[in-house]
């Protein structure tokens, strides 16, 4: 699925849990402009959401539930740096984040 939209993504970690969580990416290993791509599914019917906490922080989300796999590509201030993500789910809700980077699409 992601290589279908982002033939350049390199994986950046893969994640998963049943709260609110903190985690953090290795530096991207991509010449700027630099997009980290993020796909996640929870479970329920409520919304998450995951902020990109940076520079210019970017709050993607949808609604937790059986239509599949969710995609966002959030622009990188400093992909040299460290990217930390902010992921909040509804409570009672289980998650899974699969994070990549790629060159941003523009």
């Amino acid at each position: 699925m992601v290589l279908a939209r982002y033939p350049s993504a390199a994986p950046a970690g893969d994640f998963s849990g049943s709260r609110d969580e903190t985690v953090t990416l290795p530096a991207a290993q991509l010449a700027a402009p630099v997009e980290v791509v993020l796909l996640l599914t929870c479970t329920g019917d409520s919304a998450y959401s995951v902020t990109v906490e940076q520079t210019n922080p970017n709050t993607v989300g949808a609604v937790c539930g059986t239509a599949g796999t969710s995609i966002a590509a959030v622009p990188l201030d400093d992909p040299s740096a460290a990217t930390t993500l902010r992921i909040d789910v509804p409570d009672g809700s289980d998650f899974w984040l699969s994070a990549y980077y790629a060159p941003e699409k523009g």
